[in-house]
């Protein structure tokens, strides 16, 4: 049971390692990115007729082994050689989501739809993170459009092609203005 209780405290240091966006601040955790990339590859399977437990467990611990790996941006990748794999092994092996070392490995194969959905839902979830970026001023992320087009096309699901249509143009604050607010009441201020 130790190592499980290991394990959940190593979990929570997602919280504390901020996303690696060209050396921005302002992005969220790798534990909040998890969170969002779970629902999102959520939506996507039940789109998509996948099994949702086994999508739900992949986006769980798609990207855990960064407690021990960081996360590195796209720029410092081709310098580094990550061994999430050993990473999973020593993070999962003696605790009782063992079996967690098998799913990391389908993720990282993409050969199964519900690796698939989960490496669409990453994306996804990445070009959200650079939509909220840049409605809080960061230009850095337009000046990366290019690459950020080039996501789309590598997209394996259609329905996370019609999403990735969607986020960009979709104001990351649209969804406040959607529902009940005291300013649609006019209560605000009162």
């Amino acid at each position: 049971m130790t190592p499980d209780i290991h394990l959940l405290y190593e979990l929570g240091q997602l919280a504390q390692i901020q996303r690696s966006y060209l050396y921005t601040t302002g992005a969220p955790s790798v534990a909040a990115h998890i969170h969002r990339v779970a629902m999102t590859a959520l939506i996507l399977a039940r789109a998509e007729g996948a099994n949702v437990e086994k999508v739900l467990l992949m986006a769980l611990v798609h990207d855990t082994p960064e407690t021990r790996t960081g996360d590195p941006t796209p720029f410092q990748k081709p310098f580094i050689k990550k061994d999430d794999h050993f990473a999973a092994q020593t993070q999962f092996g003696e605790t009782s989501l063992a079996d967690m070392v098998e799913v990391l490995a389908e993720y990282e194969a993409r050969e199964t739809p519900e690796a698939k959905i989960v490496k669409d839902a990453d994306m996804l979830v990445a070009e959200m993170e650079m939509c909220e970026l840049t409605a809080r001023g960061h230009t850095w992320s337009e000046y990366y459009a290019d690459y950020r087009a080039s996501i789309r096309p590598r997209l394996r699901t259609e329905t996370a092609k019609k999403m990735f249509d969607l986020i960009g143009k979709t104001n990351p604050l649209e969804w406040t203005r959607k529902g009940p607010n005291a300013y649609k009441a006019g209560t605000h201020g009162t």
